[in-house]
């Protein structure tokens, strides 16, 4: 049981990881996209997820990400919103 509960344990956290990561990305695509031409505004962009809190946080990536007016920008607010959502998951 203890050992089920171990790989329980290390699986939820790779997967939290794993989601935190894509919604910091996002941030970044964001800004790429806005820097194209691609995106016309950032109100509505966000992938769809299940969870109210993490949508938010969408959201929020891609509104920082386009307000960024360098890459090194966009990558800074990228490193937050991770930190953000590990926080918000709770590891």
């Amino acid at each position: 049981m203890r050992i089920y509960l171990t790989i329980l344990f290390i699986v939820s956290f790779a997967l939290a990881e794993d989601v935190c990561k894509k919604v910091s990305r996002y941030a970044v695509e964001c800004f790429e996209k806005k820097s194209r031409g691609e995106l016309k505004s950032c109100e509505k962009v966000e992938p769809e997820s299940g969870n109210e809190a993490i949508r938010k946080l969408y959201k929020k990536a891609c509104n920082y990400g386009c307000i960024s007016e360098s890459l090194y920008e966009a990558n800074m607010v990228a490193d937050l919103i991770y930190d953000e959502c590990t926080k918000l998951i709770g590891f």
